[in-house]
């Protein structure tokens, strides 16, 4: 389980490092096992550069260099403790490094992000979240990742591709996320079931494994009523509800049961 510990709008006030240091056991007892940490070098805008218009691979924040010692995130001492504590907490780092980006100062370029205000910009409404954590945390394929800014929140400004400033808040959706990280960790184990043949409601089951015997159901429902037979690979055991989400995004009413074997 991979958490992105940065966003394009990380503050730049150079803590995300001792913020990382910080939090490490506490990720790690919400079932992170991995994190992914932004560009540590010197950028092109100095300390408020996010570390992709490269200007000197090897100042990790240790060099009077474009207005700036440290960089957006912290100074080399600062990043280099992040990354022990991390590492002494169990945590697996992956450190982004971007070689083709070298803009220094004579020359500008363009870096695309789908954050809002970006101009890839692909917004993921708040009450799609849960639907989209739940289709990744606890299914059994891919390599899932918990975006920072959806698990802290973020807030920034910036310009927009009308020209004009624009305020961002970015709701945390810590508690949610807790939940199916507890979910994914004790009950995502063993055979996995599809049930993705209806347009408003769809669902999986997991069977659990020796060594962890309480297997789930899934079900995501957003139309009326309805209900799925689902194969558990077990017969003759209770099912107990466990998690209940509502979210109300004016029109739509998503619903997410966790159903987990007693």
């Amino acid at each position: 389980m991979r958490y992105s510990g940065g966003h394009w709008y990380t503050p730049a006030d150079g803590t995300l490092w001792k913020q990382l240091s910080e939090k490490a056991d506490e990720l790690v007892k919400a079932g992170i096992t991995s994190v992914w940490l932004p560009p540590a070098y010197k950028g092109a805008g100095g300390g408020n550069d996010t570390g992709y218009g490269v200007y000197d691979l090897f100042d990790l924040g240790e060099f009077d260099q474009k207005g700036s010692v440290r960089t957006k995130y912290g100074t080399r001492h600062e990043y280099l403790h992040a990354l022990k504590t991390a590492l002494g907490a169990g945590l697996r780092v992956y450190a982004d490094i971007v070689f083709n980006h070298k803009v220094g100062a004579d020359r500008q370029e363009e870096f695309k992000d789908s954050q809002p205000l970006q101009s890839l910009e692909s917004v993921v409404e708040p009450w799609f979240k849960p639907l989209a954590y739940a289709l990744i945390l606890p299914r059994r394929d891919g390599y899932p990742c918990v975006f920072a800014a959806d698990y802290y929140g973020a807030s920034y400004k910036d310009v927009g591709n009308d020209g004009n400033e624009h305020e961002i808040n970015l709701h945390s959706h810590k508690w949610m996320i807790d939940n199916f990280l507890e979910v994914r960790r004790d009950h995502a184990w063993g055979e996995q079931y599809d049930y993705f043949d209806h347009p408003d409601c769809v669902g999986w089951t997991r069977t659990g494994d020796k060594e962890h015997p309480q297997g789930m159901a899934v079900l995501l429902n957003n139309g009326e009523d309805s209900k799925k037979h689902m194969e558990t690979g077990k017969a003759g055991f209770t099912l107990r509800q466990k998690i209940i989400i509502y979210i109300l995004p004016g029109i739509l009413c998503e619903d997410i049961f966790w159903l987990l074997n007693r």
